[in-house]
């Protein structure tokens, strides 16, 4: 036969201080509301902004018309809505009595090039566009020698 069965007997291993006060800490540092805190406003300073400074860029270059090719009106520079300055300047390599008859007129459309809306730009001239953020179309007129056309543009 085999043995009767014997009820376990359990020990106490705990030792030392066995009671749990972690949760009356945790309670003793939190002070419990029945309504939540009223959020406090205040005025901001009004400090103005400063915009900051932007660098500029100059967009330059000079175009030589052949007097010997063909004339076709081209882009001389696009649109650019952050330019701030142009100026244009007109040379002809013609003896003087012939040079004063070259010029190269300058519009801000294509389609404008061949109309009588078309300033024209005559040798040892120069045209300042302050405020001009289009696109610039130049095209030469007769000329008997070459012709220099030099731009600066500010832009940032």
């Amino acid at each position: 036969m085999s043995a009767p069965l014997v009820d376990p007997v359990f020990q106490d291993k705990y030792f030392g201080n066995t009671a749990d006060d972690d949760g009356l800490v945790i309670d003793s540092l939190i002070q419990e509301v029945d309504s939540p805190a009223k959020p406090v406003t205040e005025a901001l300073d009004q400090v103005p902004l400063e915009k900051p400074r932007h660098t500029t860029r100059i967009l330059s270059g000079t175009y030589t018309f052949d007097f010997g090719n063909p004339f076709a009106a081209f882009l001389l520079l696009p649109a650019d809505f952050n330019r701030k300055a142009l100026t244009v300047q007109g040379l002809s390599f013609a003896a003087l009595p012939n040079a004063v008859g070259e010029y190269v007129e300058i519009v801000d459309e294509n389609g404008k090039v061949v109309t009588s809306s078309a300033g024209r730009l005559r040798s040892g001239q120069s045209v300042d566009f302050a405020e001009h953020t289009g696109a610039l179309w130049v095209k030469a007129g007769p000329l008997t020698a070459n012709f220099e056309l030099t731009y600066w543009s500010t832009t940032l």
